[in-house]
């Protein structure tokens, strides 16, 4: 799990947060984009022994509060 990391097209890495972690299953896991439009593509690296340096901007750092409300 710490070796997650999500970059753009371009190999810029973006900010993210795991919701939820399922190491045999589904996990949820937050990412910022700059933008999202029709053919936005990410990357999603892992299993690097030695991962580079993680964003250190907060995801919710725009906002004045977040409340993550899971569906039933």
């Amino acid at each position: 799990l710490s070796d997650l990391r999500f970059a753009d097209a371009e190999g810029n890495l973006l900010v993210s947060e795991v919701d939820t972690w399922n190491e045999s299953g589904e996990s949820l896991v937050w990412v910022k984009l700059p933008s999202l439009k029709a053919g936005t593509k990410i990357v999603a690296y892992y299993g690097n022994a030695t991962p580079d340096e993680m964003v250190s901007t907060s995801l919710w750092s725009d906002y004045l509060g977040v409340w993550h409300f899971n569906a039933i």
